[in-house]
């Protein structure tokens, strides 16, 4: 029934939006820019009442970032460990965030939501921009994006004609080949297609068999097809598809403080098969954006990771999800500006876990089942230059509504069905003030993250865990002196309650596994400071700074023996990120020669509640450099130049009262050709 309606919801949006295009008002302007967070909002980013950081594709490449976990420090606050595989994408922003089940940070790519973390790791193919938003966008991103939401826009065909093709190959045997193409069909029709195979070896042995652990094949491709049927109408159909392999987790014992190889009687490994769909439909103010989101992956793992055989598992899961967004956008020439619309989404998500006891030959089998919709309707209207030149205040409202559905089966033991049911309001509201290039706002806007079920619980009462919300409140100033330098500083406090925090538990079978639990009261402060500046021509230098003291205020661990952690950090996040890059290109002459190095460094990480462990704060030293010489691209990388030692994550198991963790990744080199026809 649910299918029917949102199908039959999508083709009344797209009939809806074209028959609103021909009779649609003089006075309103299209808006056909590809600037993302701005998709929604009517104001230039530098005059957004928001921390906003953009990475443009030159950016990117200049870089060497080929996903969304390379991000990690690049931006003030901003952390996505990368660890075991990339089942396991958890994303943090100014503290918050969500290890296991729904993000608490939005991912949206050309307007299409992502809607589980499982899919946050892809190869960022053809990509034209990478923008975060930090903060809850709760007004017109509301669906689980109380710490910020990410929004990657690939290149429009309309505006990015040619071809190009690439080859990259480093140690620890990493090859990667690319080749993309956009093309002019008709002079109001073009098509862009990308594809890409990547191939890197683990860095690490494992001790038992000798193999290599962690190495990775990846396939992924994009196609994106523009029409411009009008003046004022254009479509856009986005297609992407990713095959992933992974073999071995490399996950090692501690002992003596130092995180040894891997050492497991049976290897791992983790497969994905991924396929996105997207289609907007923009009309003069009007947009109609709708999405299929696909993905089927299996997990095999060493549970106990030691040589002994003692417990193995494997988890097959598959999802479906659609969504339908319509948008209505007004920027009239009255100092009023208004963006309305309504969200509508359904995900089906199937689990089954296998668990196998080795030396009794026990096996234990998890059937799960979940289903979600929702729907939310939101309004954001701001009046400028009210009642002084360059004072807007803007004020918004999103009202969301969620129901949840689980079945469960644990062997021939059938749980009765769960249903949960969220309604939640999000206000906004923020005041700005633009002069000369320099923006100050303040802003308060509420946060929201639904709550859910587990898949592992040994009893009733942790079969579910309530939603947590957020009051942020910030206030921040921008510079913006193009073409030389920007500057935006935010500061800001998070009030936060029942957040969402991962436990690992025993399980009566004697495994381990995964559990969310509320927590009482949180909170998270801070300050950010983003610079860019060109000294003289050809020289750019950036600098990101974050800082974050995020903390639990109420937290009582366990109720059995009174444990509170009151006062102790929030665990697997940094308290401090730093980026600090600077590029400089010679002077004009053949061949075009550029040269960088970008210095990144990560605050303490406390790996559990108590605070006990942590990891201390490490620094990375990159460097690149390129030559140009007419259509033919050399270009060379070199990553953590000083071999740093350092833990992205850690874990205990009690029952064999051990301690793991996987170290990051050690100094790699990469060498390539791009080619542009």
């Amino acid at each position: 029934m649910n299918t029917h309606l949102i199908t039959i919801a999508c083709i009344l949006s797209w009939c809806t939006v074209d028959a609103f295009a021909q009779g649609a008002s003089d006075t309103l302007t299209l808006h056909l820019d590809e600037v993302v967070i701005s998709a929604k909002e009517t104001a230039p980013r530098e005059r957004t009442p928001a921390a906003i950081s953009t990475l443009t594709s030159r950016e990117l490449d200049r870089d060497g970032v080929r996903s969304l976990k390379q991000l990690a420090s690049r931006v003030p606050n901003l952390y996505m460990p990368d660890y075991g595989s990339k089942l396991n994408s958890p994303v943090y922003i100014r503290g918050i965030g969500s290890r296991t089940g729904s993000p608490a940070v939005g991912l949206y790519v050309d307007g299409v939501p992502y809607f589980d973390a499982t899919s946050f790791d892809f190869h960022l193919l053809d990509i034209a921009s990478v923008e975060i938003a930090r903060g809850p966008q709760g007004t017109m991103y509301g669906r689980n994006t109380m710490a910020g939401i990410i929004h990657v826009t690939t290149r429009s065909p309309l505006r990015d004609t040619g071809a190009s093709a690439s080859l990259l190959g480093g140690n620890h045997r990493h090859v990667s080949a690319s080749a993309s193409g956009a093309y002019r069909l008709h002079p109001r029709a073009a098509l862009s297609v990308a594809g890409n195979y990547t191939h890197r070896d683990g860095y690490v042995r494992d001790r038992h068999d000798g193999e290599l652990s962690g190495t990775r094949d990846d396939l992924s491709a994009r196609a994106r097809l523009q029409l411009l049927h009008r003046a004022t109408t254009r479509s856009d159909l986005h297609l992407a598809a990713e095959r992933s392999r992974q073999q071995g987790y490399p996950y090692g014992k501690i002992t003596e403080g130092k995180i040894n190889p891997p050492e497991q009687d049976e290897q791992g490994s983790y497969a994905r098969d991924m396929f996105v769909a997207g289609y907007t439909l923009a009309a003069g103010p009007f947009r109609a954006v709708t999405g299929y989101q696909y993905f089927k992956d299996k997990q095999a793992v060493d549970q106990d990771f030691s040589p002994d055989p003692f417990f193995f598992a494997t988890q097959v899961q598959g999802q479906r999800a659609v969504s339908q967004e319509l948008i209505a956008r007004v920027d009239r020439h009255d100092n009023y500006r208004q963006v309305s619309g309504i969200f509508a989404f359904a995900q089906w998500l199937d689990k089954t876990v296998n668990v196998f006891t080795r030396p009794t030959g026990a096996r234990t089998v998890s059937l799960h089942q979940h289903f979600t919709r929702g729907i939310a309707a939101y309004h954001q209207s701001t009046l400028d230059n009210l009642p002084l030149p360059g004072l807007s205040l803007s004020a918004g409202l999103r009202v969301d509504h969620e129901v949840a559905r689980q079945t469960s089966r644990v062997d021939t033991v059938v749980a009765a069905p769960v249903t949960l049911r969220f309604l939640e309001l999000l206000p906004k509201i923020s005041l700005g003030y633009s002069r000369g290039g320099q923006t100050l706002y303040l802003s308060i806007a509420k946060g929201y993250k639904t709550g859910g079920f587990n898949a592992t619980f040994s009893n009733d009462d942790e079969r579910v865990f309530r939603p947590e919300t957020s009051w942020n409140y910030e206030a921040g100033y921008k510079l913006h002196l193009p073409p030389r330098a920007s500057l935006a500083v935010a500061l800001f406090h998070i009030d936060w309650h029942g957040q969402q925090i991962t436990q690992i538990i025993t399980l009566p079978n004697g495994t381990s596994g995964s559990l969310v639990r509320n927590a009482g009261r949180s909170f998270s402060r801070g300050v950010e400071v983003s610079l860019d500046i060109s000294p003289v021509e050809r020289l750019d230098i950036d600098l990101d700074i974050g800082y974050t003291d995020a903390r639990f205020k109420d937290y009582l661990y366990n109720t059995t023996t009174g444990e509170r952690y009151d006062g102790n950090r929030v665990p697997r996040v940094p308290d401090a990120t730093l980026s600090a890059g600077i590029t400089y290109t010679l002077p004009p002459r053949l061949p075009e020669i550029q040269l960088g190095a970008r210095y990144t460094g990560t605050g303490r990480i406390f790996w559990q509640e108590d605070n006990l462990e942590r990891q201390p704060p490490y620094s990375l030293l990159d460097a690149s450099a390129s030559l140009r010489l007419h259509r033919v691209t050399f270009s060379l990388r070199a990553a953590n130049i000083l071999d740093a030692r350092y833990a992205v994550y850690r874990f205990d198991i009690a029952q064999l009262r051990a301690s793991y963790a996987q170290a990051g990744r050690p100094f790699t080199v990469d060498a390539g050709i791009t080619i542009d026809f």
